[in-house]
């Protein structure tokens, strides 16, 4: 799949990298379409993105002297330019040569030099640029502003709001309550050691929470609080990767001291490898979890509750992959049924690689008659599960509370303190499930649950198609779960 570059991003025949950008017209020097255009010197793609970054966001930010260079790119600067050498060569003493030169002129070419010479005055003149004073008297606040428009850039569209609001902006906003408001120039590593320090004292959820709601933040880190109330060792990991992203900023910008993040390297230490950090879910498990009264007598009260754990056990997506599907997206390719994931429309994707096509298992088709309760909602409904409502994050909050919360505790799975089960089991059970079968490649099960192969070659990656839809059929169908009791099961009836 392509990747798309940002729209002042382009790239010679020769594969130099250009940022590329029209001059506003208030500013043009002509009533034609004019461009600023400048080489990045590179033939790198990322680090071409850097500059160009840097010189989209002075242009975002009116750091930028549009009429200078709108006149460079005028004929008549230009022209005036050569002009003007050609008299910059004369003999400065003596008035008559210079005087017959310029009574030579045209009145085409006395125009171009006076644009010329106006140009090379204002160049003279004192810049208005903001100085360096002003830049180290930015307070925390202010750069964290100038952050969130630069990152704003690399963020896809539709997780820009989540990205920013849910992950950056709480946690800088946090960081500065701890260190203060204060100057990014007069930010100090002992500042960050600080904020390192104070956030193993701070209790999660403390907007949320009756008994801390409304307490200051010196009034929590004097209060004596509870281990198990207090943030996750993972939430404090997660605040120090973007805290310590906003500081490698600021150092690269020269707003403040470039060991400033230090402190925060390796505080948290992994306990697990990888494939430990969430558990599948076992045999026991999944007996629990459907060869029960909610399956066999159809005690669910909503259809998502009913078909999305089925789907996410035959298929491995991820929970909000599920829920903000479209009826549109079950669909027929080369005779077999699928479930069309995608990013179109108000639709969210983890990355370019979670977009894929899932042949549907037979026994969702056959035994269960998924294909019907989809047969019943087109013409009536846009989407598959329309009980469930988009909030922040996509539509499915409401589901996973209920699974993670109530299901799992009325089947009694994933109980225990040590276990670390939710839906994201779903994933790695299916993953486990290919990887103990043995002699399947990597990629093909990369395909199915939309992840990024960690063992392909740039061969596979760059140049290699996707499977055909009747290899990722025969790949689904390796799956058998004999232990559950479909036959046991109640049709799905609203």
């Amino acid at each position: 799949m392509t990747v798309q570059n940002p729209s002042y991003l382009l790239k010679s025949r020769h594969g130099i990298w250009y940022f590329q950008v029209q001059i506003p017209k208030k500013y043009s020097q002509t009533p034609k379409r004019q461009l600023f255009k400048k080489s990045l010197k590179t033939t790198n793609r990322l680090l071409a993105l850097k500059k160009a970054r840097i010189w989209w966001l002075k242009m975002e930010e009116n750091d930028f002297q549009w009429e200078e260079e709108a006149e460079t790119l005028n004929e008549q600067y230009h022209r005036g330019k050569l002009i003007y050498q050609r008299l910059d060569k004369l003999d400065s003493k003596d008035p008559i040569e210079i005087a017959d030169f310029l009574n030579s002129l045209s009145l085409s070419e006395e125009n171009a030099l006076r644009v010329y010479n106006d140009s090379l005055a204002r160049q003279t003149q004192p810049t208005t640029n903001q100085s360096t004073d002003d830049i180290f008297s930015l307070s925390l606040s202010e750069l964290t502003e100038k952050f969130i428009a630069e990152k704003r850039i690399n963020w896809g569209e539709k997780q820009r709001n989540s990205t920013e609001h849910k992950d950056y902006r709480p946690k800088i906003a946090l960081f500065i309550e701890l260190v203060g408001d204060k100057k990014g120039s007069q930010l100090t590593k002992q500042d960050v050691i600080k904020y390192k320090e104070s956030l193993f004292r701070i209790p999660a959820n403390r907007s949320k929470v009756k008994q801390y709601r409304n307490k200051s933040i010196i009034e929590l880190l004097s209060s004596d609080i509870p281990d198990s109330e207090l943030l996750s060792n993972t939430t404090i990991q997660n605040h120090f990767v973007k805290i310590g992203t906003f500081l490698d900023w600021m150092s690269q910008n020269g707003y403040c001291d470039s060991s400033l993040k230090r402190p925060l390297h390796g505080v948290i230490k992994k306990t697990k490898i990888v494939s430990q950090l969430r558990d599948v879910f076992t045999e026991g498990d999944l007996k629990l979890l459907f060869n029960n009264d909610y399956y066999f007598r159809n005690k669910h009260r909503k259809a998502s509750q009913y078909w999305i754990p089925l789907i996410g056990l035959f298929t491995g997506a991820r929970i909000n992959e599920l829920c903000q599907l479209y009826v549109s997206d079950i669909k027929e390719i080369d005779g077999v049924w699928v479930i069309d994931i995608n990013g179109e429309d108000s639709k969210k994707l983890k990355s370019l690689n979670s977009q894929r096509q899932v042949p549907i298992h037979s026994i969702l088709i056959k035994q269960l008659k998924f294909l019907e309760y989809v047969a019943q909602l087109q013409g009536k409904e846009t989407r598959l599960f329309p009980e469930l409502k988009e909030s922040r994050d996509g539509f499915s909050q409401a589901f996973s509370k209920w699974f993670n919360r109530t299901y799992k505790k009325n089947v009694n799975v994933g109980q225990l303190e040590t276990e670390q089960k939710n839906f994201h089991s779903f994933r790695h059970t299916l993953s486990n499930y290919y990887k103990q079968l043995g002699g399947i490649d990597e990629y093909r099960v990369a395909e199915i649950i939309g992840h990024k192969s960690k063992t392909t070659s740039i061969t596979y990656d760059r140049y290699g198609k996707t499977s055909a839809i009747t290899q990722k059929k025969e790949l689904i169908e390796e799956l058998k779960l004999d232990f559950i009791e479909f036959d046991k099961f109640r049709i799905w009836e609203s």
